[in-house]
């Protein structure tokens, strides 16, 4: 399990759920991914971007046009809010809205 660093506090507990917030639709999800990205809340975001953002990102191309390589995603301007994970002990942890802005 990686070590990351949120809020104050630093934890070493593995995230088993997330929940969050897309276009005023609150998702809860199990989560199962380990070391999936930077750190673990980063691979909860990346997680977040690639079932939320990115399908809108492709969907929203003209066919046949030549994608451009999607770089930094700021999740807010998705409407992608209330982001927040539980640990294995139970306990919920909310992400800092900063986070968002650069996934």
């Amino acid at each position: 399990m990686m070590d990351f660093y949120t809020n104050g506090l630093n934890f070493m507990e593995k995230i088993i759920k997330i929940s969050f917030n897309y276009k005023g639709n609150d998702s809860e999800v199990n989560y199962d991914h380990i070391d999936d990205g930077y750190d673990q809340i980063n691979g909860v975001l990346e997680y977040i971007a690639d079932i939320c953002v990115i399908p809108d990102l492709i969907v929203a191309g003209k066919p046949g046009a030549t994608r451009k390589a999607i770089g930094k995603l700021n999740l807010s301007a998705y409407d992608v809010s209330d982001v927040r994970f539980q640990l294995e002990t139970g306990e919920w942890v909310d992400v800092e809205d900063e986070r968002l802005r650069n996934v």
